[in-house]
């Protein structure tokens, strides 16, 4: 669906692992999470021009369906792109909730971005130092558009490079500075108990994403000798033996198992609108899937095969 399989040739790291099950959803719901995402690709594509729709990402259309509370369902338009210039696909029309996420998915790779340039050396910053040049533009009408929030991520991912710096064997501290970044992305206009809820719901998920990226970085983190705090918390090299692997990844996933449960509670305490089902579907489901796909040493693969399936779709 839309331009994401571009994407990927770009930025190898922005993947997603915030995703649906398909089997478990209805053929509606399956063709509504297809139009929120194709419809974000074209709502970075208005707002930040065509350079834009490449930093398409599953996570950010997550995002946007949690933002929009509206019971009814969304309009939607037969448009045409670069990933299907003949035959038109169904797109949701841009609105409130697919521009802000549109707005934080610029941020965050920039931030993203500008985090892999100070942790890789020689180079090996080349990819990072291009693609900033290469999506200057976008990133500085990000950063016009929603300043408060470009300082935040700001702050709170300089205070996570110290950490790193410090090589830092607290998984929690680590993980709850990007928490924290999520949860500066919940709207402040909304009444005081939407906001909690979802505050909690990105932090908790945020803590989840963290940890499984973290795992999921291990081997290439060991191998380039970079920091990791999987890695820093058990103590863990290149050379060390399965049994005590194994031991640090049974912990690790118990962590993030727990991170997960919260993050459905917390979805179970709010009305999440017309989507709440595909919203459902990902929490209850889908971070399981991934997480099983992460912690088993599946997930590349099952990443590749997806891509294969972008580009034939």
């Amino acid at each position: 669906p839309g331009c994401g399989q571009y994407y990927r040739v770009i930025i190898e790291a922005m993947f997603g692992y915030v995703l649906p099950v398909r089997e478990k959803l209805t053929e509606q719901e399956w063709l509504d999470y297809r139009a929120a995402y194709c419809g974000l690709c074209h709502t970075l594509n208005k707002r930040y021009g065509f350079l834009a729709s490449f930093l398409l990402n599953y996570d950010f259309t997550f995002l946007a369906l949690l933002l929009r509370r509206e019971k009814e369902a969304p309009c939607v338009s037969c448009l045409r792109c670069i990933s299907s210039p003949l035959r038109g696909r169904y797109a949701s029309e841009s609105d409130p909730s697919l521009e802000a996420a549109a707005d934080i998915s610029v941020l965050l790779v920039y931030w993203k971005l500008k985090d892999q340039l100070a942790d890789e050396r020689g180079l090996r910053r080349l990819p990072a130092l291009s693609l900033l040049a290469l999506f200057h533009r976008v990133f500085r009408r990000g950063q016009n558009q929603n300043p408060a929030l470009h300082r935040e991520i700001g702050r709170r991912l300089s205070d996570l490079q110290q950490l790193e710096r410090e090589r830092c064997s607290s998984i929690d501290r680590m993980a709850e500075q990007f928490a924290l970044i999520m949860t500066a992305m919940v709207p402040q206009n909304w009444d005081e108990s939407s906001r909690r809820v979802m505050e909690q719901l990105l932090y908790h998920l945020g803590r989840w994403i963290y940890l499984i990226d973290a795992w999921d970085d291990l081997d290439e983190d060991l191998k380039h000798n970079r920091y990791n705090p999987v890695a820093s918390r058990y103590q863990l090299t290149a050379s060390t033996p399965s049994e005590v692997r194994q031991e640090a990844r049974q912990n690790l996933e118990r962590t993030v198992c727990h991170s997960e449960n919260l993050a459905i509670s917390a979805f179970h305490l709010e009305d999440f609108g017309y989507h709440s089902a595909v919203v459902e579907n990902i929490l209850c489901a889908g971070l399981q899937s991934i997480r099983h796909l992460v912690f088993s040493g599946e997930w590349k693969k099952y990443r590749e095969q997806k891509k294969q399936e972008l580009k034939q779709t």
